[in-house]
């Protein structure tokens, strides 16, 4: 009898030791499940915070990169923001046309990027009119591609100084465009400088818009 309960007393024990390796597997399970849904999480969260296509939250963007009224008509439609560096950039288009494009260009989209001190400005202008056209459709062909035919500068008053403003026409993807891009001194304070571009089609570039963008920029 007392070698049966000894048996009985080894089985339980293997019984016992066999429940709690399971227990320790399933808990180790459960860890390894939690760090991968937080992992998520956190690359969800940082997608968020780099990445928008909510308006308010893309003309919040804007606001924080220069402040401007967004013309009647028009809202916010794409912002993202590089991580670890200061590069931001918001995008604004006419109201519905991210959902309505169907592969015709704007009459006007306007593309502003923040960018740090001493950056190349030109290669900055490419990643606008690339982003432009990526989001403004305009047929087949390498986003971003404008032959330029023509080209005018000029000044304008901001913040009360006299900026450069570099018009251009040309034809993006075989459609006539009108660019317009102005580079914006570094802020009092800051040592970000701001580019802003027009873009659309020539025949229905939304001048008056575009004036009212840049005479709201404070």
């Amino acid at each position: 009898m007392d070698e049966l309960d000894e048996i009985d007393g080894k089985g339980s024990a293997r019984k016992s030791g066999g429940g709690g390796l399971l227990k320790f597997c399933l808990a180790c399970g459960c860890l390894v499940i939690a760090l991968g849904l937080f992992g998520v999480f956190m690359a969800y969260r940082a997608a968020r915070q780099m990445f928008s296509m909510d308006p308010p939250t893309v003309e919040a963007r804007l606001q924080s990169i220069v402040p401007a009224t967004v013309p009647p008509g028009y809202s916010g439609m794409m912002a993202m923001k590089i991580p670890f560096t200061p590069i931001e950039m918001a995008i604004v288009a006419p109201e519905g046309f991210a959902q309505n494009q169907g592969g015709q260009q704007p009459p006007l989209m306007v593309i502003v990027m923040k960018i740090p001190e001493g950056a190349d400005a030109r290669q900055m202008r490419q990643q606008l009119q690339q982003a432009a056209a990526q989001q403004g459709g305009g047929g087949a062909g390498p986003p971003g591609e404008i032959q330029v035919e023509a080209e005018e500068q000029t000044t304008v008053k901001i913040r009360g100084e006299d900026v450069a403003v570099v018009t251009q026409i040309g034809r993006q993807n075989g459609v006539p465009t009108k660019q317009v891009i102005v580079s914006l001194p570094p802020a009092p304070g800051s040592n970000e400088a701001v580019i802003i571009m027009g873009m659309g089609e020539e025949s229905k570039f939304d001048q008056a818009a575009w004036d009212a963008f840049l005479n709201s920029v404070r």
